[in-house]
């Protein structure tokens, strides 16, 4: 199961710019993603909770998605 999403998630590296709503400082999630099922998105704690923010993924951890700075 880790190596399907670990091919999963390289696809998103690079090529998408998403927009993602940030539930906590460092942490957010995309615009399609349930928070209480899908992974998160690690992103700058200057952006403000509760704010939506146009990033693009440059790495992952585990099955979350890391924002490229």
């Amino acid at each position: 199961m880790r190596s399907i999403a670990t091919t999963h998630l390289h696809a998103f590296v690079c090529l998408f710019r998403l927009a993602c709503v940030h539930i906590q400082p460092g942490v957010a999630r995309t615009q399609w993603y349930a928070p209480e099922i899908d992974d998160s998105v690690m992103v700058a704690e200057a952006i403000p909770v509760g704010e939506f923010a146009d990033i693009t993924i440059g790495d992952w951890r585990g099955y979350d998605l890391v924002a490229a700075r």
